[in-house]
């Protein structure tokens, strides 16, 4: 046991990018969901839930940021998807 704990004593650094990633996840979900649940009492009390919105600004990761990047980069994988299929 000794061995594999200075053997791989570096895994701790992906294991621990994986799980900030997965808590960054869940809240910005949290987040999302918190403001859908808003926008649905808004509606209920026959308020407009788009007033809310624009008072709420915009959200993070909802700016079309990763639509751009795939623009962008979308033929990277797409170039070579019909020689995958030959295959």
């Amino acid at each position: 046991m000794e061995n594999f704990a200075f053997a791989y004593w570096w895994l701790i650094f992906p294991v621990m990018w994986m799980l900030s990633g997965m808590v960054g996840m869940w809240f910005a979900h949290r987040r999302q969901h918190d403001t859908l649940e808003l926008m649905k009492t808004y509606a209920a009390q026959g308020r407009d839930p788009s007033e809310l919105a624009k008072a709420l600004g915009p959200q993070p990761y909802c700016d079309g940021r990763w639509d751009r990047r795939w623009e962008r980069r979308g033929w990277r994988y797409t170039l070579f998807a019909p020689k995958a299929q030959e295959i």
